[in-house]
């Protein structure tokens, strides 16, 4: 059975691929939702319905806060579901509204972030790990990292690690392990403990109720409690904090210059 809708996720609206995918969409007659940040856009011509991120222009090819953008829009579809449980609803609703205060307490971590940073920046390659919904912010975190500071860097599920990721840790080399509390909490720490078994450094994002995880890692990066579905928007924040100092301490050319907006 074919899906009657179709959701695409495209910050510029033009990328090629995903216009050839839609028109396939379109010709097989299934109709599509189009999240987007440009209005005008060919994607948005194309699709039926346009939600705009309005995220405003991005500066580079490294984009921050339309990606924050998309996963707001992306928990917005789902909180409006028909088929979300409603006590689940009312949970992430109230969180949602208190994520701005609770971005905003991750910069309270900004010195320790920097420091975190001068220690990747000296390397050339750099892991992130994670799992379940906070496997995709890990390749995000790798992502960013080699936007801005020309650091090889990849992002795995930490559940793979052993097929063939392994071979490429040395004693050292940054790994950043996304540690949510959640039903992969437990395996996780597994997984943590294989990497520091190999000698790499690994810096673990954690939520600040978190009193496991310092025995286990060489540096904790603490972020605020919020439900775990929503982890992934607060792990992001320090994943592109760090990439920022880090290409800063390695001398990469930044378009923008000054003291980031607290909002």
């Amino acid at each position: 059975m074919f899906p009657d809708e179709a959701i695409i996720v495209t910050q510029s609206g033009e990328t090629a691929d995903v216009l050839s995918a839609m028109k396939r969409l379109k010709a097989a007659g299934i109709k599509t939702l189009v999240i987007t940040n440009v209005p005008g856009s060919t994607a948005s011509r194309v699709a039926d319905t346009t939600v705009y991120l309005k995220a405003g222009p991005e500066a580079s090819v490294a984009a921050t806060k339309s990606f924050m953008a998309q996963l707001i829009a992306l928990y917005k579809l789902v909180l409006s579901h028909p088929a979300i449980d409603l006590e689940v609803r009312d949970q992430l609703i109230s969180e949602v509204l208190r994520l701005p205060a609770t971005l905003q307490r991750v910069f309270e971590s900004e010195a320790h972030i920097i420091e975190c940073a001068r220690y990747v920046s000296k390397y050339d390659n750099a892991f992130f790990i994670g799992r379940g919904i906070n496997f995709p912010v890990a390749v995000e975190g790798a992502l960013k990292l080699k936007e801005v500071s020309y650091i090889h860097a990849e992002g795995y599920a930490a559940g793979e690690l052993k097929h063939g990721p392994f071979a490429l840790l040395y004693p050292g080399v940054p790994v950043v392990a996304l540690v949510s509390q959640d039903s992969n909490y437990e395996s996780m720490l597994t997984s943590i403990k294989e990497v520091k078994a190999r000698q790499a450094y690994v810096i673990a994002v954690a939520d600040e109720n978190d009193n496991r995880i310092d025995s286990l890692v060489n540096t904790v990066i603490r972020v605020p409690h919020t439900h775990y579905l929503l982890s992934p928007v607060v792990n992001t924040v320090p994943l592109q904090l760090l990439a920022y100092y880090a290409a800063n301490f390695r001398g990469c050319p930044l378009i923008f210059h000054g003291t980031w907006p607290r909002v």
